[in-house]
């Protein structure tokens, strides 16, 4: 074999031993939660979100939770949002909200205002979703029930709703590979970073790690860049389950998408040393599987019976790994399509990555 053959081989293997042990993270069974129903706050923050408010309020108010609190923070705020609220307020006594005119020059406005609702919070538990985000009726009670010993961080999955299209398709795929990775590795011990569409904490942790210290003027972050920061396997716990599910509404357009994700993926440049050189391993190891695959395709006659054993096995691995762990998840993802996504995936991260390393400013809406 070559050089090629040999590197190949390399990368394949590397594949090969992150998804078995991110199929071991999602097989195993982990501790049964025997958390109480303890009191918490849901808090949310919006930026001229009135439709999306008005859809998220009624499934809210709707939980199976005997104590929950609903704190809805208006970030600079110029639609009907306040009108809105100002109507739920008055005949719902668990809700309330904050109206944020300004943001101090130099702060980001999404990190300000989380930080003026959770001084309004009542209770030590927070949950935190967006207002284009709808919750299943057993979120709040499947999250706060995780809330167990020294438990300080509860890290939740958000899928998309299904919808029709390649885009939809391609955006279920790709949120559910990101979801694989953090959450299994969180289940193995190593929590790197949560999304804020699904996300729970102790107030009083956050208090007590000096909240967003640092990383008050960096776009994005207040979810997964705290959550690399803070986050420890001795406080840190996963919940998986259609239970605990918070659906989101995907984005429409490729332009939109793409800007969202570029977005996303610019607060990575923060990491952990650790946390980047184990996502960009898995990341480099996962493009060249392809580009050298199809390079030792074109410049070589035949190709060792060998590499194609294990590219195959490779691949199959794969599709275990994304229905074993949709499953456990609670989001079932159908396996035909795998193939074809993993493919248009490297395309897509290669786009994503390069412009998110070079790009300094980004804005935020939910």
């Amino acid at each position: 074999m070559s050089f090629a053959h040999f590197l190949l081989l390399a990368v394949l293997s590397i594949q090969i031993f992150y998804f078995l042990v991110l199929l071991w993270a999602f097989a195993r069974r982990g501790k049964k939660q025997h958390g109480g129903v303890l009191p918490a706050t849901v808090l949310v923050c919006a930026h001229n979100e009135e439709i999306n408010l008005k859809g998220l309020l009624p499934l809210l108010l709707n939980q199976d939770h005997p104590d929950l609190e609903i704190v809805i923070v208006l970030d600079r705020t110029t639609d009907g949002s306040r009108s809105f609220l100002e109507t739920v307020v008055a005949t719902n006594k668990s809700v309330r909200y904050l109206d944020v005119p300004n943001v101090p020059e130099g702060v980001n406005g999404k990190k300000y205002a989380i930080l003026q609702g959770m001084g309004a919070a009542k209770h030590d538990i927070l949950l935190l979703t967006d207002a284009d985000c709808r919750p299943g009726r057993g979120w709040a009670r499947a999250m706060v029930t995780a809330f167990e010993g020294d438990t300080s961080i509860v890290l939740g999955y958000s899928p998309y709703v299904k919808t029709s299209g390649f885009l939809n398709t391609f955006i279920r795929f790709e949120t559910l590979l990101t979801g694989i990775q953090y959450l299994g590795l969180a289940r193995l011990g190593y929590p790197y970073m949560g999304v804020g569409r699904n996300l729970a904490y102790r107030k009083s942790f956050f208090t007590s790690t000096n909240g967003f210290e640092g990383i008050m003027t960096v776009t994005g972050g207040d979810d997964d860049l705290w959550v690399n920061r803070n986050a420890r396997a001795g406080h840190t716990r996963v919940q998986m389950g259609a239970s605990s599910l918070v659906w989101s509404l995907p984005k429409s357009t490729w332009r939109e998408y793409l800007y969202q994700k570029m977005r996303h993926l610019s607060a990575g440049r923060r990491y952990s040393l650790g946390s980047r050189l184990l996502l960009g391993v898995f990341h480099v190891s996962h493009i060249l599987t392809w580009l050298l695959f199809a390079a030792v395709l074109v410049l070589y006659p035949s190709v060792p019976t060998l590499l194609i054993i294990v590219f195959l096995g490779r691949l199959l691995l794969f599709i275990a790994l994304i229905v074993v762990a949709s499953r456990r998840l609670g989001d079932k993802f159908p396996p035909w399509s795998v193939m074809l996504l993993d493919f248009i995936y490297v395309f897509y991260y290669l786009s994503t990555a390069l412009r998110a390393l070079f790009t300094k400013t980004v804005q935020w809406t939910n």
